[in-house]
């Protein structure tokens, strides 16, 4: 018995990048920040774990994609420093890493699981109180 495809011949028609970010982040929701791995999200979705990379370059993707997803849903914004993602790594401007790296506290490069916890906290009880407009995760970066 052969897998209905959708007309553009897809096999798995309901899943695509936006759908596995929700996916993620129901999974994060229910069981924390640690259950979110490949394997986990694609059992979540009925698929095998190799077909998420079809969609998905890497696990730190997803989390990129459930940061925006989070963010966008917030009232409050985060301000992240220079994150590296597939996009900014490929970017022509790439080396601009290193010159960041001088300026900032912390001499490392961001990654995306620098951030989710920032938005986590901002969306748990623990934040209930906070208030304003903006929080910098940026690695000392903006420092005065």
């Amino acid at each position: 018995m052969s897998t209905p495809k959708d007309p553009r011949g897809n096999r798995y028609p309901h899943l695509d990048r936006p759908a596995i970010a929700r996916a993620a982040l129901a999974l994060v929701d229910r069981e924390g920040a640690a259950a979110l791995t490949v394997r986990r999200l694609a059992a979540e979705l009925g698929v095998a774990a190799m077909t998420l990379y079809h969609y998905i370059p890497s696990r730190e993707a997803v989390v990129a994609d459930v940061v925006g997803l989070v963010v966008d849903e917030m009232d409050l914004s985060v301000a992240p420093g220079l994150t590296e993602t597939e996009g900014t790594v490929a970017s022509p401007h790439a080396n601009a890493f290193d010159f960041v790296q001088m300026l900032q506290a912390i001499p490392r490069r961001g990654l995306a699981s620098d951030i989710a916890p920032a938005v986590s906290f901002l969306c748990s009880e623990e934040a209930a109180w906070v208030t304003g407009s903006m929080l910098v995760v940026d690695g000392g970066h903006t420092r005065h």
